[in-house]
C-alpha cells in the first residue's frame, strides 16, 4: 500500500466533492493514522473513543453522523459492532489504482515493516509480537485496565470473555487486544454512569397525626 499515492488521491477526491466538511476530513486522517498503524489491513477494529479523540470530535451524534457519510460517498465501508465488548470494524478503499500504484501495493505489501510511515508511536495500536494475541500477558492487561481508570476485576472479565472465544471477533483473530480492551472500558463507564443516574424511589413520608387536645388545661386533674 503506497500511502502517498493514496493520500494524493484521496484529497484530490475530497477537494473535488462538495459535501466534505472539515470534520469529515479529520474524522478521515484519524481513520487512516489507525490503518496505517495495522500496516494497512483489510480491515481493522477502531474505538469510538479513541477515534473521536484524534478526530477532535467531541459528539458521539457529530462522529456517528460524519463517519456513516464517509461509508455511505464510498470513502470507507463501515462495519458497526455488534458485539457491545468489542470495537466496529472499518475497511478503507483504495483510491489510486493504477499500474504503478498496483506494483508500489505489492512491494509495500511484501516490505519491511521498518519502511511504514509511523504516525503514531511505535508502542500503540502496532501488531507486535508483545501486543498480539501470541504472547498475551494478563498482568499487562490488568495494568492497561487500571491505568485506563478501570478494575483488575474487569480486566479478568475481559480476559474470561475472549479467551471463551480464543479471540476471535466476527471469525478475525484480534491482533490488538488493546483496541478492545478501550471498547469495554468505554462501556463499563457508560454502564456505570447510566447505573449512578436513575433516581433513588422517593422515600414516603410518615404523617404523624397530632392527638394533643386542643385547649388542654394542665391544671385540672385527669
Amino acid at each position: 500500500m503506497n500511502y502517498i499515492l493514496h493520500l494524493n488521491a484521496f484529497f484530490k477526491k475530497a477537494n473535488a466533492d462538495p459535501r466534505m466538511k472539515a470534520y469529515h476530513i479529520s474524522l478521515y486522517m484519524g481513520i487512516f493514522q489507525l490503518w496505517n498503524a495495522t500496516h494497512f489491513r483489510t480491515s481493522f477494529y477502531v474505538s469510538r473513543q479513541e477515534l473521536m479523540e484524534l478526530a477532535k470530535i467531541g459528539s458521539t451524534t457529530t462522529y456517528h453522523q460524519y463517519l456513516k457519510d464517509l461509508d455511505a460517498w464510498n470513502y470507507i465501508q463501515y462495519f458497526p459492532s455488534k458485539d457491545i465488548s468489542s470495537g466496529s470494524r472499518i475497511r478503507c478503499i483504495t483510491f489510486a489504482t493504477s499500474s504503478r500504484t498496483s506494483k508500489a501495493t505489492s512491494d509495500d505489501t511484501n516490505a519491511d515493516t521498518n519502511n511504514v510511515l509511523q504516525l503514531v508511536p511505535s508502542n500503540k495500536h502496532i501488531e507486535t509480537l508483545e501486543n498480539s494475541t501470541k504472547s498475551i500477558s494478563i498482568k499487562n492487561i490488568k495494568k492497561f485496565f487500571e491505568e485506563n481508570g478501570s478494575t483488575s476485576r474487569q480486566a479478568k472479565k475481559f480476559i474470561d470473555y475472549y479467551e471463551a472465544r480464543d479471540w476471535m471477533i466476527e471469525n478475525e483473530t484480534v491482533s490488538n487486544w488493546e483496541v478492545p480492551a478501550r471498547s469495554w472500558i468505554a462501556k463499563e463507564e457508560e454502564f456505570r454512569k447510566s447505573r449512578l443516574g436513575k433516581s433513588e424511589p422517593a422515600t414516603k413520608k410518615t404523617s404523624i397525626i397530632d392527638l394533643t387536645p386542643k385547649n388542654k388545661r394542665y391544671d385540672e386533674p385527669l
